[in-house]
């Protein structure tokens, strides 16, 4: 899991680390970068607007991340097995990496084992909740850090399958109301107000018996509902996305006759490709879904109709979309397999690994405050 990661405005976070720098900054080390929200506003401007760019868009004027002296090696983190990253309120930047996560708050890197019994585990996912609570998840088990010290959350549902790299990640997400939402094997875990919930297209699942992780019988007999991505469209919205492709959207705190939240199904509709492993953002109203696996393009529903983008066709490369951000310019950016795509102003931009540092990888977008 050898390779680099940049630093821009925009960084591409891969299997190691780069980063280009903007203007301003002194420090030998860049300041985070958000590379995977980027990711997504680029597919969710492609696709939104059908009329967007007909041609690729050939920079003619001073473009940030062309100019060689903004792009370094950041060597902290090149072969340490960059997975992902945040950064807390206070400015410090958390990467998960293999055995623990690395936290680097503008002067001094510092390495967290997270749990001794998971020091051969790479830290797969990260979120920094508002109270400054720091949690990190390995395909064995999700710790928090809270008040300087990691601890243990009592989960045993199943995670990320450490044998299926580079598909071995879940999403942790912190909704609007402060709950903490977990992508399992067997459903969305909420954490709230220290009780656990799960929910799945069909029911909703107490822990009633207030048991060490989630003890709930029915489980047993019931079919995977693997969730790999999650995302808040706004307060009580949620979307997330399993990992064979499907795609809903539910209220969590709404309640139909049964007093089950009323699930959505979007990948049923006409025109929508399903693909592995996906990822989504809403942009201007749109629903966009990318994803890993080859050959299936961009699909955008705009509320009526499905549409399906192919950028490889366009630019004459792969279509492996490994990640989407929106940035607060209003770019939408899309990580690739050694490609980084942008979407400004109508017009389209491609960055690839043979012309540019991109890590010659697959590419996870942030972008920092």
């Amino acid at each position: 899991m050898d390779g680099r990661t940049l630093v821009h405005k925009i960084t591409a976070w891969s299997l190691g680390v780069c980063a280009a720098r903007p203007n301003g900054w002194t420090s030998a080390l860049p300041r985070p970068l958000h590379a995977s929200r980027l990711l997504c506003l680029l597919a969710g401007a492609i696709l939104c607007t059908p009329c967007l760019g007909t041609a690729p868009f050939t920079p003619r004027f001073a473009d940030p991340l062309t100019e060689p002296y903004r792009w370094q090696l950041i060597p902290e983190l090149s072969g340490k097995g960059y997975r992902c990253m945040v950064e807390d309120s206070s400015g410090t930047v958390w990467f998960g990496v293999n055995g623990g996560v690395l936290s680097y708050d503008g002067l001094q890197w510092k390495f967290h084992v997270v749990n001794q019994q998971w020091k051969n585990e790479p830290v797969v996912a990260l979120c920094a909740a508002h109270d400054g609570t720091i949690y990190a998840g390995t395909p064995k088990g999700v710790c928090r850090f809270f008040h300087g010290a990691w601890q243990i959350l009592p989960i045993t549902l199943d995670l990320a399958d450490t044998s299926d790299y580079p598909n071995n990640r879940f999403p942790i997400l912190e909704s609007c109301d402060h709950s903490i939402w977990i992508g399992t094997h067997q459903g969305a875990l909420r954490l709230l107000k220290d009780e656990m919930i799960l929910y799945r297209s069909d029911g909703v699942y107490f822990n009633r018996a207030k048991a060490p992780g989630f003890a709930h019988a029915a489980l047993d007999s019931l079919p995977l509902f693997n969730v790999y991505c999650l995302y808040e469209e706004r307060p009580g919205r949620l979307w997330l996305g399993l990992t064979d492709g499907r795609i809903y959207r539910f209220d969590p705190d709404e309640k139909e006759s049964a007093g089950t939240p009323q699930w959505h199904s979007w990948d049923k509709t006409s025109g929508f490709r399903q693909a592995e492993f996906p990822c989504l953002i809403k942009h201007r109203g749109d629903l966009i879904v990318a994803s890993q696996q080859s050959h299936r393009g961009l699909c955008l529903f705009d509320g009526r109709r499905w549409q399906v983008f192919d950028l490889g066709i366009r630019f004459g490369v792969d279509n492996i979309h490994t990640d989407l951000l929106v940035t607060q310019d209003g770019t939408l950016w899309i990580g690739g397999l050694e490609h980084l795509y942008a979407l400004k102003d109508r017009r389209w931009a491609i960055y690839n690994a043979i012309n540019f540092p991109i890590p010659a990888n697959r590419l996870f977008l942030y972008e920092t405050r």
